[in-house]
C-alpha cells in the first residue's frame, strides 16, 4: 500500500504528466465545443494517458538506472586503465633509473681505470 501511495505521489509530481494531462484536457474541451463526446470516451482517453505516462515513467527509470550502472562500469574501467598506466610509468621510471645508475657506474669505472693508468704511467 505504501509503495502504491509513493508511486501516486511521484506520478503527480512529474511535470511531464501535468503537461500531458493539461494538453489532453484542452483537447477534450475543444472537441466538446465542436462535437459532443460521450463521457465514457473521455474517461477512456484519460485512462490511456495515465497508462501511457506510467509506462513512460517506468522506462525512463530503467534507462536512468542503466545509465548509472554504465557510468559506474566506466569509472571502474577508467580506474583500471589508470592503474595500468601508472604501472607502465613506474616501469619506465625504473628503467631510466637503472640506466642512470649504469652510467654512473661506468663513469666510476672509467675514473678508476684512468687513475690506474696514471699510476702505471708514473711508475
Amino acid at each position: 500500500m505504501n509503495k502504491a501511495f509513493k508511486g501516486i505521489i511521484l506520478y503527480l509530481k512529474d511535470w511531464r504528466n501535468w503537461l500531458t494531462h493539461s494538453l489532453i484536457g484542452i483537447g477534450i474541451l475543444l472537441v466538446a465545443f465542436f462535437m459532443p463526446v460521450k463521457p465514457i470516451y473521455r474517461i477512456l482517453l484519460i485512462a490511456l494517458v495515465v497508462g501511457f505516462n506510467v509506462t513512460r515513467m517506468k522506462f525512463s527509470k530503467k534507462k536512468e538506472m542503466q545509465g548509472k550502472q554504465n557510468k559506474e562500469q566506466d569509472k571502474e574501467q577508467d580506474k583500471e586503465q589508470d592503474k595500468e598506466q601508472d604501472k607502465e610509468q613506474d616501469k619506465e621510471q625504473d628503467k631510466e633509473q637503472d640506466k642512470e645508475q649504469d652510467k654512473e657506474q661506468d663513469k666510476e669505472q672509467d675514473k678508476e681505470q684512468d687513475k690506474e693508468l696514471i699510476v702505471e704511467n708514473e711508475a
